[in-house]
This record gives C-alpha cells, sequence and structure tokens, in this order.
C-alpha cells in the first residue's frame, strides 16, 4: 500500500506540475502576443486618428502652437486607448487562466476519484487476502490441533500398555 501511495503522490506532483507549465505557457504566449507597445492601427479609434492628421496638416502649415495643443489631446487620447485596451487584455487573460484552473481542478477532481477508487480496491483486495488467509491459518490451526490431539491419543495409550506390560 506505501508504494501505491508513492506512486499516487509522484502521479500527482506530475499533474501538478504539467498544470503549472500550462499556466506559465499561456500568459508567456499572451505577453508575447500583447508585447508590442503600440497596437495596429485598426485598434486606434477614428477619432485619435482624425486627431493625428490635423497634428500633421498644422505642422505642415506651420501652425506649430496648435499642433502642439492636438498633439497633448490625442496623446491623451492614446494613453486613455491604451489603458482600455491593456485592461480589455487584463481581463481576457483572467478568463483565460480562470477557464484554464478550471480544467485543471477538473483534472485533479478526476485524478483524486480514480485515485481513491484504486484505494479502496486494492484495500478490499488486501482485506479479502487477510480474511481467506486467517481462514486457512485457522484450518491449518485445527487441523494441526487435531493430528495433535490424535497423536497423544496414541501415546497415551502407548504408555498405558508399556505400563501395564510392565505390572
Amino acid at each position: 500500500m506505501t508504494d501505491f501511495e508513492e506512486k499516487t503522490q509522484v502521479h500527482l506532483t506530475q499533474l501538478e506540475a504539467t498544470h503549472n507549465e500550462q499556466l506559465a505557457t499561456l500568459e508567456k504566449s499572451f505577453f508575447e502576443d500583447s508585447n508590442d507597445s503600440k497596437p495596429k492601427k485598426k485598434v486606434w479609434s477614428k477619432d485619435l486618428q482624425q486627431y493625428r492628421r490635423r497634428q500633421m496638416i498644422m505642422a505642415e502649415k506651420q501652425r506649430y502652437q496648435e499642433a502642439q495643443e492636438i498633439k497633448l489631446v490625442s496623446d491623451a487620447l492614446e494613453e486613455k486607448e491604451l489603458n482600455a485596451l491593456n485592461s480589455s487584455n487584463d481581463t481576457s487573460l483572467s478568463r483565460r487562466k480562470l477557464a484554464l484552473q478550471k480544467q485543471q481542478q477538473a483534472e485533479m477532481d478526476v485524478q483524486t476519484k480514480r485515485i481513491e477508487s484504486k484505494r479502496r480496491d486494492l484495500t478490499q483486495q488486501r482485506d479479502n487476502a487477510c480474511s481467506k488467509l486467517e481462514q486457512r491459518n485457522k484450518i491449518l490451526q485445527s487441523t494441526f490441533d487435531a493430528k495433535n490431539a490424535a497423536e497423544c491419543v496414541k501415546l497415551i495409550k502407548s504408555i498405558e500398555q508399556q505400563v501395564k506390560s510392565l505390572i
């Protein structure tokens, strides 16, 4: 039974290590995908794109003061959009992690149930084997006792005959 327990512990440890590896892989792939500091142009809002165009037009017309003001507004809008994008990415990662953790917990629960079932089976087999051995031992003991009793009776009769012959 201790061998079973050791193998079970090793198996559960391996399963847990696999789960941790899966989680790390998920996080790594997510951060590699979202590692770009600036998103693609399609992600920017029309307002931000329009502000950037106005900024360029003002700079080309050498209206630098107005271009600077528009730049400040567009930078603030870009910052806001980046924060919203990062927030949605964080939410997406959280959802993926939660789904993976639920799946992993389900796997762990199934494995634990299998182990418990196997443990019950092994315990039942051991108990059956022990009861058979106990029964066999009782039979052998009673047979031995019966043979001993028969031999004792023979010895007693033999001793009695020898004593009678001496008298």
